[in-house]
């Protein structure tokens, strides 16, 4: 397995226009033949959409507020299948039920555990709690994949 490509963190070009001219990733991340991954980097928290120009104004149309629940954006991809792109959504979190874009589905949801044992801190070399979810991602095979016969020993 070759390292990542070097990691970028970015607003949305149109909020920060001051932002590098660089892919909006926040992370690559290369997962082995089996499939599994870990990702670090700090939980997110509930933010509000910008309300000036069109989207604004559409919200004030409706009488709908501008809050969108903790979530990261993913796209998962893998040679032999169709890429998914989702968004990933965090438990307790205070708009997950009043999602301004109502994109929320109870199968995005993750419950995340806490972590603050001082002797598992001190051996992590941590100096504050940390946090653990699990989500398995689920991809679905290109026709090509479907279609191909199947190998190996009878």
């Amino acid at each position: 397995m070759s390292p990542p490509d070097p990691c970028w963190l970015s607003w949305y070009d149109h909020e920060d226009p001051s932002q590098p001219e660089v892919p909006l990733r926040l992370a690559r991340v290369l997962v082995g033949e089996g499939g599994g991954y870990e990702l670090r980097t700090v939980v997110p928290g509930p933010y509000e959409i910008p309300k000036h120009g069109p989207v604004g104004r559409l919200l004030t149309a409706v009488g709908r507020h501008a809050w969108r629940p903790a979530h990261f954006h993913v796209k998962v991809s893998a040679d032999g299948f169709q890429p998914l792109t989702t968004m990933i959504y965090f438990e307790g979190d205070p708009w997950l039920h009043d999602d301004t874009i109502s994109s929320v589905k109870p199968g995005l949801v993750v419950r995340l555990a806490e972590h603050d044992q001082p002797d598992r801190l001190q051996a992590l070399g941590l100096d504050r709690p940390f946090y653990t979810g699990a989500f398995d991602f689920v991809l679905k095979p290109t026709a090509a994949e479907v279609d191909a016969p199947a190998t190996g020993a009878a």
